[in-house]
């Protein structure tokens, strides 16, 4: 992640999203939801959201 952030590059993760972190404890936040927390904001994608990108074809 922070190698992402540093060369502003994409995180491919397969790990699910987590819809409401209000309900969370911080230590239980898994890759997606880090990476939208303030300070950090790495895009976070999936495998097949990579796959699907235009400009891999």
């Amino acid at each position: 992640m922070a190698n992402a952030k540093r060369q502003g590059a994409v995180l491919v993760t397969n790990e699910a999203r987590q819809a409401d972190l209000s309900q969370t404890q911080p230590r239980n936040y898994k890759i997606p939801a880090v990476c939208k927390l303030d300070g950090v904001n790495v895009e976070a994608i999936n495998l097949t959201e990579l796959l699907n990108l235009k400009i891999l074809w």
